[in-house]
């Protein structure tokens, strides 16, 4: 689980929501962002590759991949956190209430 660093400018919807509820959440341009990452990275890494150029290329595809599945989750934590603009999850789930 992660915690954030930045003070909240938006209403908190959860501070410490679990893996699974965050990556339920990830909007349009979430999977975009883990797109272009892994899109970009598995040519790259084929013209870079020059001696074994399509197991570069795979390798790169899944480190861009990860690298994208990790920014995405950041994105659709940092809106439960209350970090970025997170009007539709304020509307789902309703604004955290501390006990």
């Amino acid at each position: 689980m992660g915690f954030s660093l930045d003070q909240p400018t938006y209403p908190v919807v959860h501070p410490n929501p679990r893996p699974g509820k965050v990556l339920k959440n990830l909007s349009f341009t979430d999977l975009g962002w883990i797109a272009a990452f892994t899109l970009v990275s598995a040519p790259y890494m084929y013209m870079k590759g020059k001696p074994i150029r399509v197991a570069s290329m795979w390798y790169g595809g899944g480190i861009g991949f990860c690298a994208g599945v990790c920014f995405a989750y950041q994105n659709s934590f940092k809106r439960f956190a209350g970090v970025s603009e997170n009007a539709k999850l304020v509307k789902k789930y309703g604004e955290y209430k501390p006990e």
